[in-house]
């Protein structure tokens, strides 16, 4: 039985593509609760997750028990029907990345440093063209993958720009910021033409840990690309509303230069979005051992002020290390990527003790 007293714009209005065919109202549904997407067309879809929302809808309501905004909380304009008005596009995996917080799924370079036999997954939607190109849609989010190399991205902005509707449609994307460019397109000419434009760069870090951190990216290439995007926020007409931001995970991999992080965007005027990762668990901050958890609370109430509701999260991650037994992997792992990468983010994080004392009382 459905609980009318739940709201979520998504659930009534969303549909979220994803490359393997399967498709939700959103991005934090869980993957349990996804559908095979020619149940978009029908009038109830969802209907599971609707009747069984505590359990498909667990992110974003346990965000809402820790104080913090959910993903729901983020698109809240509700329409008197069952039209589709908001799409999440991820219909590839391809990305020219290797993050260690990913996986195959969402890059097919992982896929290939694992040896998956078919590393590239992707879907074609074109058979619900009706719908993308709707007069109905009203907010279309890109990611990936890395949306800025997917050319079925690029052919859907431009049917949307050539078919006069992009000027009622805002647009959203997380980028990787490893480029500002598709072949001879100008992205900035293409996207003027939409009624806004959010652009997120998923940055975790800056100089060389970024580049441990997100495998295969170039801090100089980021950086110049993070004031390309900078400077055309600063310079846009007051009629075209362009956004710019940054969505930084917090990590056990990045809290301890966090200040250094966001003094850097600070100085640029860069609003950061900062949110806890969830998983993979060897990665995330209840990971941290006794050893170490003063030095991480003394840096996140250093920075408390940027953002009170995360970090306040964030420290109680902390406190609460309830994982902190993964700790061993999460060293592990590091230590194995850098060797197969020739790659050294082991020895820039203030770990290296500890793990030494750790993996040696084995």
């Amino acid at each position: 039985m459905v609980d009318e007293t739940f709201k979520c714009a998504f659930l009534e209005h969303g549909v979220t593509f994803y490359s393997d065919g399967m498709v939700g109202p959103c991005c934090q549904i869980d993957y349990n609760y996804r559908e095979p997407n020619e149940h978009i067309r029908d009038k109830n879809r969802f209907s599971n997750i609707k009747e069984n929302y505590k359990e498909a809808c667990k992110t974003c309501l346990n965000a809402e028990r820790k104080g913090l905004k959910s993903y729901r909380q983020s698109q809240d304009k509700f329409y008197n029907d069952n039209k589709l008005r908001y799409l999440d596009i991820r219909t590839t995996n391809k990305c020219n990345l290797i993050c260690r917080m990913c996986d195959p799924f969402y890059s097919d370079k992982w896929g290939k440093e694992l040896n998956v036999k078919n590393p590239l997954v992707q879907v074609d939607i074109s058979e619900f063209d009706d719908i993308v190109f709707s007069d109905d849609v009203k907010w279309i989010y890109f990611t990936g993958g890395e949306p800025l190399i997917n050319p079925k991205h690029w052919e859907i902005l431009q049917v949307l720009v050539d078919s006069g509707k992009s000027k009622h449609i805002q647009l959203q994307y997380n980028t990787n910021m490893t480029t500002a460019k598709y072949k001879k397109i100008d992205i900035f000419t293409l996207w003027s033409q939409f009624k806004s434009v959010f652009v997120l760069g998923s940055i975790d870090a800056i100089g060389k840990e970024l580049e441990y951190i997100r495998s295969g990216a170039k801090w100089e290439t980021i950086d110049k690309h993070i004031n390309v995007f900078n400077e055309y926020k600063n310079s846009t007409s007051p009629d075209f509303d362009f956004i710019f931001e940054i969505h930084l995970t917090l990590t056990i991999m990045n809290i301890w230069s966090i200040e250094k992080i966001l003094d850097y965007f600070n100085k640029l005027n860069i609003k950061v979005n900062v949110q806890i990762l969830t998983g993979p668990d060897i990665l995330a901050l209840n990971v941290i051992p006794d050893s170490l958890q003063q030095e991480a609370l003394d840096i996140l109430y250093k920075v408390k002020s940027a953002n009170p509701e995360v970090f306040s999260s964030a420290i109680s991650e902390v406190k609460n290390n309830i994982n902190k037994v993964l700790f061993e992997k999460t060293m592990l792992f590091t230590i194995l990527l850098d060797n197969k990468r020739n790659e050294d983010l082991f020895n820039l994080l203030p770990v290296s003790d500890e793990a030494t004392k750790t993996v040696g009382s084995r």
